[in-house]
């Protein structure tokens, strides 16, 4: 075993990763959010946490969008909520806890590469030689252009936290197995399954763990088969809490684990493509020019092992480098281990779940000790001629550096690329100019910010560009048109563009809820109750809401009160937080004249929602009905002392798509209620 290296040498490597990270990375600290952290954090209000009391750091940790209660990614969840309770939505923090994030696996994949240094495999070795060598592995993992994706993109803390734990939890095996004190060893074994645990409660990629702990046992710890059985006390804990995590996390249904209905591949397709876009992994990762990195890949799908050509020749070029990595563990350790963990941790998102085929992010974890055999070549070559062909050594000194300098350099400029929504697309849309998602988006992003001329532009723009799914992306596409018109009054317009939308995505509830939309504004009553009618026989939206309210209100508008009632009911027992269904529920009550009913109904709603005007203005128009004159006036003098006359005289105003009391009872008692207090206001005081 080497001699231990120094506290300060460990000091040093800490700060040159530090430095190096804080560097390449400082241009990010104001990165605005992107995609996937807009529903997962911004929108997520279980994540926003208020108080550091344990419920409500429970509620954050399962705070899924999906409304999930499993530990599905809980730890890395709770560390976003302790983001958002010490700055909301300020993204510095956010980042700056992702930066620490990277420098911390940085440096305990230092760690873990010195330490393997020591096991029976490799020991023997020159210290400084290896310490040098690990701080290159690290600085040139760290510097990587690729992981950016994993580091600027705050949701992806996800990915980048799970790597953390899972490279700790390696270092407190290997101290582990290289520990002689029985307590100390049985410690660190400990600190192994706690860390296996946090890895997958980050990301469940990390599930892999235990078969990474196989590779180190087999590859730098083994010199015999019967070794591996002595050492079952520490695979076996391993291998029943991944069981244990897998039933607790993932779905254990097959057929929703391998569901390729909403994909535009199949299984086949994927097993097939796979293979092809991990060497482009590895071309990434060895020349990661940022005009090669981008959020979206255009990728050919594999059809056959010879469509396209490449498909066979990266099935090949795999299968001969895990081959070779396996047959030749034992003569180069460092090079098969990196090869096969590269492997082994692309199996989750890379093989047979039908997951998008390609992102960056992806890599990190896999990537961790991809240039461990690239730094042993230059810290080997500098050292072997630095005596005897010193230009040579020089040369590899010089390259190494231009290297570091390089992935440095061009991490910072792929940074710049994610400061802004818009700057990320833009980037995307200069690479892959005939994808039509990037324009897609951009129109998203042109109308949030009120510049519709724009997003219609890019819209359009995107409907003569490729896609996987064109069904999909015309239906996105004509939706987003179909609301800017329905925003301009173009109802027409709006119309034909949600039809096209409905075309795009036959029984698509969303076109279904636009059109019927559109076509109350436009006031044709007829058509619309028709539609709802056709949506509701659809037994995905039977108990839709929205229709069930649409079709209540089409009744009521119709003159059918009565008929109304009971869709009214359904959709208000359906959304119970939807108060426009209790004030046309409220109405259909008055209409058909069950006074006291709708009197029950508007005070709940008053109680539930607060005092609104047109709650109070039916509820005039029902006391009126109800011959309750005294009443009416007096809910008419509330009116007066809550409401101006410009707001009551637009809220009596009764349009196609809403329901408004009936004007000929409710303005003769607010006209007598108003002349009222017009005569007390002009009346003379009276001398004491």
């Amino acid at each position: 075993m080497s001699p231990p290296l120094s506290r300060h040498n460990r000091i040093l490597a800490l700060a040159c990763i530090a430095v190096l990270v804080a560097v390449i990375y400082s241009n990010t600290l104001h990165s605005s959010w992107q995609l996937d952290d807009i529903p997962n954090i911004l929108q997520n209000n279980a994540l926003h946490l208020r108080s550091l009391d344990l419920d409500s750091l429970r509620r954050a940790a399962f705070a899924s969008p999906t409304g999930s209660q499993s530990i599905h990614r809980a730890l890395a969840r709770l560390s976003l909520a302790l983001n958002w309770y010490f700055g909301q939505n300020n993204v510095t923090g956010y980042h700056l806890v992702n930066i620490f994030i990277h420098i911390c696996t940085a440096f305990l994949l230092f760690l873990v590469v010195l330490k393997l240094y020591d096991s029976p495999r490799l020991r023997g070795g020159k210290t400084a030689e290896n310490y040098y060598t690990a701080l290159l592995a690290a600085v040139l993992w760290a510097a990587n252009p690729v992981n950016v994706q994993a580091v600027t993109y705050i949701v992806q803390r996800m990915a980048s936290l799970a790597a953390l734990f899972y490279v700790w939890g390696i270092l407190n095996y290997a101290r582990a197995r290289m520990e002689k004190q029985r307590l100390k060893q049985y410690l660190a074994f400990s600190l192994t399954l706690v860390c296996f645990a946090a890895a997958v409660m980050s990301k469940e990629n990390a599930i892999t763990f235990p078969i990474a702990i196989l590779l180190i046992e087999l590859i730098f710890f083994q010199s015999n088969k019967n070794g591996l059985w002595r050492t079952g006390k520490y695979l076996l804990p391993l291998c029943l809490l991944s069981v244990l995590l897998i039933f607790s996390i993932m779905p254990i249904n097959v057929s929703t684990l391998l569901d390729y209905s909403n994909r535009s591949f199949s299984l086949q397709n994927r097993l097939l493509t796979e293979p092809r876009i991990i060497v482009y992994y590895l071309s990434l990762l060895f020349y990661p020019v940022p005009a090669r990195l981008s959020l979206l890949h255009d990728i050919q799908i594999s059809t056959s092992l010879f469509k396209p050509f490449t498909t066979i020749l990266a099935i090949g070029f795999l299968t001969t480098l895990g081959g070779y990595s396996l047959l030749t563990c034992k003569k180069n350790p460092i090079f098969s281990f990196a090869v096969l963990f590269f492997l082994l941790n692309h199996l989750v998102e890379s093989t047979v779940i039908p997951l998008e085929l390609i992102f960056e992010h992806r890599n990190y974890l896999p990537a961790l000790f991809l240039f461990w055999p690239l730094a042993v070549i230059f810290v080997r070559g500098i050292t072997y001629y630095r005596a005897r062909r010193p230009s040579i050594s020089i040369l590899l000194a010089v390259l190494l550096t231009a290297c570091i300098i390089s992935s440095g350099l061009w991490t910072y400029q792929r940074n710049a690329a994610w400061k802004t929504e818009f700057s990320l697309w833009f980037d995307v849309i200069k690479k892959y100019p005939d994808l039509a998602r990037p324009y897609q988006l951009m129109g998203v992003l042109f109308a949030r910010n009120g510049k519709d001329k724009l997003a219609k532009k890019y819209y359009l723009l995107s409907l003569t560009k490729k896609t996987q799914t064109p069904g999909r992306s015309r239906h996105l596409v004509y939706n987003n048109l179909g609301a800017l018109y329905l925003k301009e009054g173009k109802y027409d317009q709006a119309q034909q563009a949600f039809q096209r939308a409905l075309d795009a995505m036959p029984g698509d509830a969303k076109s279904y809820f636009n059109l019927i939309q559109t076509l109350l504004k436009k006031g044709d009553y007829g058509e619309t109750e028709r539609l709802a009618d056709l949506a509701m026989k659809m037994k995905t939206h039977r108990k839709d809401a929205d229709l069930l309210k649409i079709k209540g209100f089409v009744l009521l508008k119709t003159g059918h009160a009565g008929e109304a009632i009971p869709y009214l009911r359904a959709a208000r027992f359906a959304a119970p937080g939807a108060a426009d269904i209790y004030l046309n529920l409220a109405s259909a009550l008055v209409k058909s004249g069950q006074y006291a009913r709708a009197r029950l109904l508007l005070t709940k709603a008053t109680e539930k929602f607060g005092v609104q005007l047109r709650f109070l203005l039916l509820q005039v128009d029902n006391e009126v009905r109800h011959k309750k004159r005294q009443a009416a006036e007096a809910l008419a003098l509330k009116i007066f002392t809550l409401y101006d006359l410009p707001a009551i005289q637009h809220a009596l105003v009764e349009k196609p798509d809403n329901i408004a009391p009936d004007p000929k009872l409710v303005r003769p008692v607010l006209n007598r209620v108003y002349e009222q207090q017009l005569k007390k206001m002009s009346a003379p005081i009276q001398a004491p």
